[in-house]
């Protein structure tokens, strides 16, 4: 699942190794939803936008794990998109909320008024971040590393929450080095990834801070054109949300650590968010961006 980029980078590709592309996500979210499983759950609720590929991947696995999956969305009913329809095609159910109401996300009294008015019996955090979810993901690191046959200096990937980071540099060896990219400004992302990062971590590890915008979904139409170049390039598809945003900063701004010649840039999945900038993507080179999302909508196996 490795991919090269270029003489001193290669993609690994978790979208390729998860169910309908959810990367990170599936990795997150399997062992979570197995422990909710074992303590007696079956109707578990979580949070996210209508754009939100954690929901997506949470419908995808409760549905395989026998669960019932409900989600608190942001926004209005008339703000659909294609993931929500397909989290929904996996069963889940879905309340719309205001903005306003979805702040309150991680308080704890709301979560659990909304468990009980919503007959839930658990609930996983936006975005699945969490300590199982953590462990989980230093499976990642393990699997680039005997996929390479050179063994990377580096490994960086974008970061959200930085769960998914924490994970992988807790799983990688002595000698090697996990650079995670923030996709949007987080004064309490540090202290975050820190805090999940384990005593007995052999990796040394640490954040690009690059100047980023402060919302997941501010694109300018230069990342566009960069997630097109890649695709036609590569055949990889990055979104413009997390992927395409971290590994063009990477290459702009991190000259060092790409000329070092072993680099690995780990792809975390979130396919459907290039649908978000369908009409974007079309205005800019319509060949080439149908080819994109027709790929992206077969590797999230939307027809199905």
């Amino acid at each position: 699942m490795l991919v090269e980029l270029n003489d001193s980078i290669r993609i690994f590709r978790t979208e390729l190794l998860t169910t309908k592309s959810c990367g990170n996500k599936q990795f997150k979210l399997t062992n979570n939803l197995l422990a909710l499983k074992r303590s007696g759950a079956n109707r578990v609720l979580s949070f996210g936008g209508v754009w939100s590929n954690h929901l997506h991947a949470f419908a995808v696995a409760c549905n395989s794990q026998g669960l019932e999956s409900v989600a608190i969305v942001r926004g209005e009913p008339s703000h659909n998109s294609m993931l929500l329809n397909d989290a929904v095609r996996h069963g889940i159910e879905v309340h719309f909320v205001a903005r306003s109401e979805y702040r309150r996300r991680h308080d704890e009294s709301y979560i659990r008024e909304r468990v009980r008015n919503l007959g839930c019996d658990a609930w996983l955090p936006e975005g699945g971040s969490n300590e199982i979810a953590v462990k989980s993901c230093e499976e990642i690191a393990s699997l680039i590393n005997r996929a390479a046959k050179k063994l990377p200096a580096n490994i960086a990937l974008a970061v959200g929450t930085g769960a998914t980071m924490a994970g992988i540099a807790n799983g990688a060896l002595a000698g090697q080095s996990v650079i995670g990219i923030p996709v949007v400004q987080d004064s309490r992302l540090r202290s975050c990834v820190s805090g999940w990062i384990s005593p007995d971590c052999a990796a040394d590890w640490r954040l690009l801070e690059p100047a980023v915008p402060q919302k997941y979904g501010k694109v300018d139409q230069s990342l566009l054109e960069f997630v097109l170049e890649i695709f036609h390039n590569t055949g990889v598809i990055l979104d413009p949300v997390y992927n395409a945003k971290a590994l063009r900063s990477l290459l702009n701004i991190s000259p060092e650590i790409v000329s070092a010649n072993n680099c690995v840039f780990v792809h975390t999945g979130g396919l459907g968010g290039c649908f978000g900038f369908a009409d974007e993507l079309q205005a800019i080179d319509s060949r080439i961006a149908s080819q994109l999302l027709t790929e992206a909508s077969r590797l999230l196996d939307f027809a199905a």
